[in-house]
């Protein structure tokens, strides 16, 4: 080969000169439009949707006082309860945030979440409804009360989500009181 540009150009195109372009190929890959779901996650969203059927009614009104802290209590549940979620003396081990859900879709995942953390012996679980229309946020308590697992919810501390979260404690097979 020779030092010269014009002399290495010349000499490319003479080596190139039989050399034909490949046509493209134009066959696409077949799209794949059916979401493969395992027989364990069916059985899980089908037990999630059974529980929040038998639980959680959304005729039905608890009693709440008029101030701005949502707080409850059961009648199972120790007297200090509510006060040692206030305090953060229970440390939420599960988070479900209900942002842009429906009210169906946020019953069905509060039924999976609650399913979840007595399969895991969780004993306390935050919820976030976040501000916006308020909708959610007002009818998760009257949720909450109807489930025999749980035994108080308050108003979430501001490290787990202030007014747009609530703190849950649930009924465990070891109680942490």
């Amino acid at each position: 080969m020779s030092d010269q540009p014009e002399d290495q150009e010349l000499e490319f195109r003479q080596l190139m000169a039989d050399v034909k372009q490949l046509r493209q190929d134009t066959i696409t890959p077949p799209v794949q439009r059916k979401k493969i779901r395992s027989d364990k996650i069916v059985a899980q969203q089908k037990t999630a949707q059974r529980e929040a059927d038998f639980f959680f009614s959304d005729t039905f009104e608890a009693h709440f006082d008029d101030d701005e802290t949502v707080r409850w209590l059961s009648q199972s549940a120790p007297a200090d309860a509510v006060k040692k979620l206030k305090r953060g003396q229970l440390e939420p081990e599960l988070l479900l945030d209900l942002h842009g859900m429906t009210q169906a879709q946020a019953k069905i995942e509060l039924a999976a979440l609650l399913v979840e953390a007595q399969r895991q012996n969780i004993d306390c679980i935050t919820v976030m409804t976040g501000l916006g229309t308020g909708v959610l946020r007002k009818r998760l308590p009257h949720w909450l009360v109807q489930h025999p697992a749980v035994l108080a919810f308050t108003q979430a501390t501001k490290a787990w989500g202030g007014r747009s979260a609530l703190l849950i404690m649930l009924e465990t097979s070891d109680p942490i009181f």
